[in-house]
């Protein structure tokens, strides 16, 4: 590209790029731009080479110079304008932007190109640049300089590696639920004689295992399995009508190489490129309707499907049994406090009573129910039983994109096949509730690490993710809706977790309204705030505090302890990768799932507090919102005092709470 006027250089010259014959023909060299001003010279050609990694359909190189007088900033600007309309027009295109930028660094325009000069190329300073999206593709080797040139010449060893050389091909096992599958294993659960296995134990546990075996077996003798190899480099939007007339043209040009008849082959050629544009538009609707369903779900898939977005290894699929036995052990840290966190629960809760009793008249209207400081209305003691249509709805509704528990039984068939197993497993959770005995095969959970970040230093920089029973998850449902329907309406009316219709933008809508609010009422007001944060809040609740607070309640015995057993002797194992680790009973409430089904009970039950009125002559411009602390928080006191608080606010919180008077103080 010869320099034009328009440069505002009096002296010739320009850019240019010489493409090798060997490596791509003149036929597939496309100009996409040519633009020279004072601030930028750009030729930027679109070609097809002869040999192209599958991920690439084309290489775009672009060729720049930025003189040294140059506006550094516009020259950037024009240079990211035309790039992103290249990369948008051409999205599966390679990059290249090569040339003299003297002081510019293009990196400050494009933050997700780069650079691969590292060495000096005009005496002390790197003026020329190569820029690419991907990390290590060319090694630059410095060579003499071009005739009288001043700027070393520049050899690009190419180090790109294939993502098919990257990333091995990912296999994987999936069921085929087609109709015709799925109708069969209805009429097989049909034709199952559940009376067989109600007769052979009067053992809730065994009857479940039973039962649970036997429709698994079912499945997997109805539903066929396929095996899908997924490649690294495999295009989105190739399905199988590409695949199969793939195979058709391969099969014409064979037949065509025999006979020496191409016209079969040139047909199914044909047909290669018409699957390959229905493809692409069927992909394209797919795209669309991501983005015009409501909910973030859809949103978010529909932008990893455009930018192709692939989450990083883990490194756990080649971890050993040792890392996973570590973490089991790990995870279950709360277990070892259990006993004695049990035990002195019921101590905790008789002497809170007593404080209660005795200063009972003093927190009536400030406070909700601190660990049963204040007598409240209770639930009607009525027995829970389950109807077969409960089952029947709950089991429709299951979410079928959420992993199967231990006992194999996936979301798909229960909410395929709800008529036929709402019968058996009604009599199972109505025998469980009677008998306050949950099934050992529902409170097994298999933990499964998800790392905090890239690169793990120590086991508290994995994030544990419980997979349990899909069945169960069902029965708490109706466990949790019935509790939750029957409780007092008398909750705190500043608590947003857990309640419908409620969320945190309520919360801090409040706090803010609020603040703002006091702020306003007169001049020189100001707010204190306390803010109280829980480590590891769920796996630190007491089971026997949960009961106990439920059995003051009013809520039956056989659902307390049908409670008090789910909690309790929960088998747990992790794996990792391909290992399993060694299953430990766990006691404590631990990894239990809890939130947000049980959980939402105990944190509406839990003691708490909120005060938004003035907490005496003397704090008349200070408010406390939205304080939640237990029995067990006397550190987090302890840490209040050491942080400044004023002894009258923190004396009165210590009353409020029931921890005595100045006697006790910690």
């Amino acid at each position: 590209m010869d320099r034009m006027a328009d440069s505002g250089k009096s002296r010739g010259g320009g850019v240019c790029v010489m493409v090798n014959n060997s490596w791509c023909n003149n036929a597939n060299v496309v100009t996409l731009t040519c633009s020279c001003s004072p601030n930028l010279e750009l030729l930027a050609l679109k070609l097809r080479p002869f040999y192209l990694p599958r991920e690439f359909t084309s290489v775009i190189i672009n060729t720049v110079y930025i003189p040294p007088q140059a506006n550094m900033d516009t020259a950037l600007w024009e240079l990211h304008e035309a790039l992103t309309q290249f990369q948008a027009q051409h999205r599966d295109a390679a990059l290249i932007v090569v040339g003299d930028f003297n002081s510019a660094n293009l990196k400050r325009a494009v933050a997700n190109l780069y650079q691969h000069v590292t060495f000096p190329t005009r005496g002390n300073r790197t003026l020329d640049h190569c820029y690419t999206p991907y990390k290590d593709s060319y090694k630059a080797l410095a060579h003499p300089p071009f005739g009288k040139s001043d700027h070393a010449a520049i050899f690009l060893l190419p180090k790109y590696k294939q993502r098919l050389k990257r990333e091995a091909p990912v296999q994987r096992e999936v069921a085929c639920w087609t109709d015709q599958s799925v109708a069969a294993l209805q009429d097989a659960l049909d034709d199952a004689d559940w009376d067989m296995f109600r007769r052979s134990t009067d053992d809730v546990s065994e009857f479940t295992e039973a039962v649970v075996g036997f429709i698994g077996k079912l499945v997997d003798d109805t539903i066929p399995r396929i095996t899908i190899k997924k490649f690294s480099n495999q295009k989105p939007w190739v399905d199988r009508t590409i695949r199969e007339a793939l195979n058709s043209r391969t099969a014409a040009y064979n037949a065509g190489i025999i006979s020496g008849n191409m016209d079969e082959y040139k047909s199914a050629a044909y047909g290669v490129r018409r699957a390959v544009r229905e493809a692409k538009r069927r992909y394209g609707k797919k795209l669309e309707t991501q983005f015009q369903q409501s909910g973030s779900r859809s949103l978010w898939q529909g932008l990893r499907m455009i930018t192709d977005y692939r989450s990083p290894p883990s490194g756990l699929m080649s971890a050993d049994e040792s890392l996973a036995n570590e973490l089991n052990t790990f995870f279950a840290r709360f277990e070892a406090t259990s006993s004695s966190a049990n035990a002195s629960s019921t101590n905790a809760n008789g002497a809170s009573a007593n404080s209660a009793n005795a200063n009972g008249a003093g927190a009536s209207g400030t406070i909700g129910a601190a660990g049963g400081t204040c007598a409240g209305p209770t639930i009607e003691q009525r027995p829970l039983i389950i109807t077969e249509s409960d089952v029947r709805r709950v089991f429709k509704r299951v979410n079928t994109r959420k992993a199967m528990g231990p006992d194999g039984i996936c979301g798909r068939v229960l909410k395929a096949c709800a008529d036929q197993l709402a019968p058996v497993f009604t009599d199972i959770f109505n025998l469980s509730l009677t008998l306050g005995i949950v099934p050992s095969s529902f409170k097994r959970s298999t933990i499964v690490p998800v790392p905090k970040k890239p690169r793990p230093s120590d086991l508290n920089d994995y994030r544990p993710v419980a997979l349990t029973s899909v069945v169960m998850k069902c029965f708490e449902k109706l466990v949790r809706d019935f509790i939750t329907s029957s409780l007092p309406a008398s909750t705190d009316p500043l608590q947003f977790a857990y309640r419908h219709n409620r969320s945190t933008d309520d919360a801090i809508a409040h706090l803010l309204h609020t603040t703002l609010t006091h702020l306003d009422e007169g001049r020189g007001n100001y707010v204190k705030m306390l803010f109280v944060d829980y480590s590891s809040a769920f796996n630190t609740i007491v089971p026997s505090l949960l009961t106990t607070k439920l059995g003051d309640l009013g809520l039956h015995t056989s659902l307390c302890d049908w409670i008090s057993n789910f909690l309790t002797d929960r088998p747990q194992s992790v794996r990792v990768g391909n290992c399993a680790s060694s299953t430990l009973t766990l006691s404590s409430s631990g990894l239990c799932p809890k939130p947000p089904a049980l959980l939402t009970v105990h944190l509406r039950l839990h003691s708490h507090f909120s005060i938004t009125e003035p907490l005496g002559q003397n704090y008349t411009n200070a408010k406390l919102t939205c304080v939640h602390l237990n029995d067990k928080q006397k550190l987090g006191l302890r840490e209040l005092k050491n942080m400044g608080l004023d002894q009258k606010a923190f004396q009165f919180i210590k009353c409020l709470l029931g921890l005595g008077g100045p006697a006790e103080l910690i």
